[in-house]
């Protein structure tokens, strides 16, 4: 990844803030027969991430011919991003060297996959990948409405039903080797500049980006 030193983001809880924030993963396997791409939601667990595929996914065949030994692997977590005008810069007016751009958030994890065809590890990854999404949509729905909804489990379906469903899933388990993160939010502008930019954004709605600029910038 192009990386100015201006973009460079490297503290560990804002890294780990983002892929909770944005779990849905761009997972890229470097395969013997070629590169696979797959899009999960991955948790962050200590110095791996978590997730799990269907046991009908291309994956899942390519890590057993290969006797599960762990192939490299790359996830990409996608944070805010959002347009950039030139109209927002005060500069524009001054100097006119001003260009459009894109500002964004991600972080690159690197490592090495496996699979975890473990009924008991399937299950305790559903079960954490949905009370924390089930826990941050009661909370935005509350926020919105003031409605207050009870939180789904597993437990609630029935459970031969349950059963099928995690026998029909594979665990994936990525060892995480390097961590790199790319925060491009204006930093490389002036104060001035910078203000601009928050307030275009905020103008189009990307709050979430103009929120993450403002801290990043303050």
């Amino acid at each position: 990844m192009h990386q100015p030193a201006a973009f460079v983001e490297s503290n560990p809880q804002t890294l780990k803030k983002l892929v909770s924030d944005y779990p849905l993963a761009t997972l890229i396997i470097d395969s013997p027969g070629g590169v696979l791409i797959n899009h999960i939601p991955l948790l962050w667990n200590g110095t791996e991430l978590h997730g799990h595929v269907a046991r009908a996914n291309e994956l899942v065949e390519v890590l057993q011919r290969t006797d599960n030994q762990p192939l490299k692997a790359t996830a990409v977590f996608h944070g805010p991003e959002g347009y950039i005008s030139p109209a927002d810069y005060p500069s524009k007016l001054s100097t006119g060297k001003v260009v459009p751009t894109w500002n964004y958030a991600v972080v690159h994890i690197q490592g090495t996959l496996q699979l975890r065809d473990d009924s008991t590890w399937v299950r305790q990854q559903i079960d954490a990948l949905t009370e924390k999404q089930e826990r941050h949509a009661a909370n935005a729905t509350q926020q919105a409405t003031d409605e207050h909804l009870p939180l789904w489990s597993l437990d609630d379906a029935p459970a031969t039903f349950a059963d099928a469903l995690t026998r029909s899933i594979v665990g994936v388990e990525l060892a995480i080797h390097r961590t790199e993160g790319k925060f491009k939010l204006s930093q490389n502008r002036t104060d001035a500049d910078q203000l601009g930019a928050n307030a275009g954004t905020r103008k189009r709605h990307h709050d979430q980006l103009a929120e993450l600029m403002e801290k990043t910038n303050s």
